[in-house]
Order: structure tokens, then C-alpha cells, then sequence
């Protein structure tokens, strides 16, 4: 049994190994709770194999693969957008539908260049942190008593900060409702009210 205390990426990956070990209802097991609690990596995978089926293990069952594929393919799971953006292109599973396809490719695009600005975020507000435990340490291990902070911070690392965070969400909302247009919806992913 893969141990679900694991990161997901780490379960996945041991998944993958249980499947090549010919494990493959324990490969199943862990990718289906991990698609029970949301995770798209592994929906994709059980989208991939639920179209394409398991040899000697099961037949493919491709609507309900399609269902998984798409389902990941709306939250952003890249390589769902990349098969569904091939598949509308051909239309292979779905009804030709090239529009389709080229929104789905934009949006997969988008969607790279929203995680390297993330990272990149992630990484700045890492140094910041660094930066501040570093003068915190020096503050708490001089001497006498403490006065409280010896330098002032001027606010505009934060504001640009909070800019940055305001800019991600924008750009989600304005992704997540892409993605729904691209799909033929006219409400945005994890709008209740639609």
C-alpha cells in the first residue's frame, strides 16, 4: 500500500511504480482517493486510462475517460488541456471543433505562464521572509532588551506585494472563465450561483 500521508506528487509517482510492478489495483486505489479529494494529476490519469483501458486488466470505458479528461482539463491540469485541445482538432472522442481547440491550446498556454509568474512570486516572497528572520534573529540575540524594530519597513515591497496578489487573482478569475467560454459555458468554474 502507498502511504497517504505522502504529498500527492510523491503517491502519484509511487502509483506510476505499483503500476509498472504490475500492481495495478493499488496504482487504481490511490490515484481514485486522490481524484476523490480533487487532485487533477490524478484524474488525469484516470481519465487517460478509463478512455484508453488496461490491457488484460479492463476494457476502455471511453466516455466515462472523456468525463475524467475534461473534468481535469477545467481546473487546469495541463496535459488534460493538451489532449483535449488535440482531440477537438482531429475530433478524436469529441465533435470537430478547431475554435475549441485553439482556446483550449491559449488557455494551457496561459495557464504555464500564470504558474512561472507563481513561482517566481513564490520565490521573492521567500527572499523577503528570509531577509526578515534574519534581521528578527539578529535583533532577538544582541544584548540587553529590545525596543522593538531598529529599521522601518517603507511599504512599498508590500504594496507591490499585495499588487502582485490582486494581478494572480485577476488573472485565475480571468483564466477560470476562459476555460469555461472554451468549454461552452456561460458561467466560470466555482461560481455556486450558476
Amino acid at each position: 500500500l502507498i502511504n497517504p500521508a505522502l504529498p500527492a506528487s510523491q503517491q502519484i509517482a509511487q502509483a506510476l511504480a505499483k503500476k509498472k510492478q504490475g500492481e495495478f489495483n493499488t496504482a487504481w486505489t490511490t490515484l481514485s482517493d486522490l481524484m476523490a479529494e480533487g487532485n487533477d494529476d490524478a484524474t488525469w490519469l484516470i481519465g487517460s486510462w478509463l478512455y484508453y483501458g488496461e490491457p488484460s486488466v479492463f476494457a476502455a470505458k471511453k466516455a466515462d475517460g472523456l468525463i475524467a479528461i475534461q473534468n481535469a482539463a477545467s481546473v487546469g491540469q495541463p496535459d488534460a488541456m493538451k489532449w483535449l485541445a488535440y482531440a477537438y482538432w482531429d475530433g478524436v472522442a469529441v465533435a470537430q471543433d478547431r475554435q475549441k481547440a485553439k482556446n483550449y491550446m491559449a488557455a494551457r498556454k496561459a495557464y504555464a505562464r500564470r504558474q512561472a509568474e507563481f513561482a517566481a512570486l513564490m520565490e521573492r516572497l521567500a527572499k523577503i521572509q528570509a531577509r526578515q528572520y534574519a534581521r528578527a534573529s539578529s535583533f532577538t540575540s544582541s544584548a540587553s532588551s529590545y525596543s522593538g524594530p531598529s529599521t522601518s519597513y517603507s511599504g512599498s515591497s508590500s504594496s507591490s506585494l499585495s499588487d502582485s496578489l490582486a494581478r494572480i487573482r485577476s488573472n485565475n478569475d480571468y483564466y477560470a472563465a476562459n476555460v469555461s467560454r472554451a468549454q461552452g459555458r456561460s458561467c466560470p468554474i466555482g461560481n455556486s450561483y450558476c
